[in-house]
């Protein structure tokens, strides 16, 4: 698409009858504590994983659900 040209955001697609309503996978992680100071940082890593593709029929693809959380935190002790 060439520079200046406008592109169109504002449409509604209802994409809910090509994809699964029922999904089954598996989630784990780690994480770690250290104390600092007058409190703890907490640093936890997880991840999820699928098992059924989403689509309903793949003529799009087949492609599974997924994701990977990064957190860090700090945590006041009282």
């Amino acid at each position: 698409m060439p520079l200046g040209v406008s592109q169109d955001f504002d449409q509604t697609t209802n994409t809910t009858s090509s994809v699964k309503t029922f999904n089954a996978g598996i989630t784990g992680g780690i994480g770690i504590k250290y104390d600092i100071g007058a409190g703890q940082i907490d640093l936890n890593i997880r991840g999820e994983y699928g098992f059924i593709p989403v689509e309903t029929d793949n003529s799009n693809g087949s492609n599974n659900t997924g994701a990977l959380y990064i957190t860090i935190g700090y945590g006041f002790k009282i």
